[in-house]
């Protein structure tokens, strides 16, 4: 019996790996927006698959299945470490965040009441990883550069199962786990793995997310350079933030050294 030289194989392999490294495709460092930038995000449901009205008759035979529904479009605005944020919903009133280097507010649209938002606080965003707090998973991943419509993208994809945790999620996790431990209770705290895969579609030239395929939502990014963006604080933010500072400052205070009586002073 003749057997085939590996060799042939070994060099085609040689070559698709020099070509992968001609391409110059190298893993996505981070995820973040240029400073003096506007972003839209539209998150929007998926469409309904064709199978998910049941034909057990002529009348929901002919049922139109719901189209895509728009959830959130959230516009955001970068000048050096603030953010503005404005989340416009779909049946609920909007929000507006101003997210500042060590804490976070919140206003609701036609509310008087600032909120204050602890990096803890289930509502406070998370920029730690990515400034698309959606999107921290692809961070470190390599793309692939694809052409889609006559379009070249760098892709990336991972099986939703494989999703790591934040690095919130993860502390907070980790603190799950050691109560537990502390507790003496047994059990499974980690999350339940879900199904699925994960896609987003990146601008090659900028690496700017342009699309995201999530298990059960659409996300459509679009990006405005703004060299005259400046974030000015509202007045009224301005004294929350003032107000909170104060606050804090007295809180964080040392106390004070206890007065010692002078005896021979009575």
């Amino acid at each position: 019996m003749k057997t085939k030289s590996l060799y042939p194989c070994l060099a085609a392999l040689a070559v698709a790996s020099t070509l992968s490294c001609a391409a110059g495709i190298e893993p996505l460092k981070e995820l973040r927006a240029p400073d003096k930038t506007k972003w839209t995000v539209t998150v929007q449901t998926k469409a309904a698959p064709k199978d998910a009205v049941p034909n057990t008759g002529e009348k929901t035979a002919k049922a139109k299945l719901p189209p895509p529904r728009v959830l959130v479009q959230s516009i955001g605005e970068k000048d050096g470490g603030i953010y503005r944020v404005l989340n416009r919903y779909d049946n609920q009133p909007g929000e507006e965040f101003w997210i500042l280097p060590q804490f976070q507010y919140l206003k609701a649209t036609g509310r008087e009441r600032i909120v204050r938002l602890l990096p803890s606080h289930p509502r406070s965003w998370n920029l730690e990883e990515a400034d698309f707090p959606e999107l921290y998973w692809a961070v470190g991943q390599t793309p692939e550069l694809q052409e889609i419509e006559g379009k070249k993208m760098l892709v990336i994809k991972m099986d939703a199962a494989k999703r790591p945790l934040t690095k919130r999620q993860q502390r907070a996790l980790d603190d799950l786990r050691q109560a537990m431990k502390q507790a003496g209770e047994n059990g499974d705290s980690s999350p339940a793995a879900a199904a699925g895969t994960l896609v987003l579609y990146l601008d090659p030239e900028t690496r700017l997310p342009i699309r995201f395929k999530d298990i059960d939502r659409i996300y459509s990014y679009s990006f405005e350079k703004s060299a005259g963006l400046r974030q000015v604080i509202p007045e009224d933010m301005k004294k929350e933030i003032i107000g909170w500072d104060k606050l804090l400052a007295k809180l964080t205070r040392p106390p004070s050294a206890p007065k010692i009586r002078n005896r021979q002073s009575e």
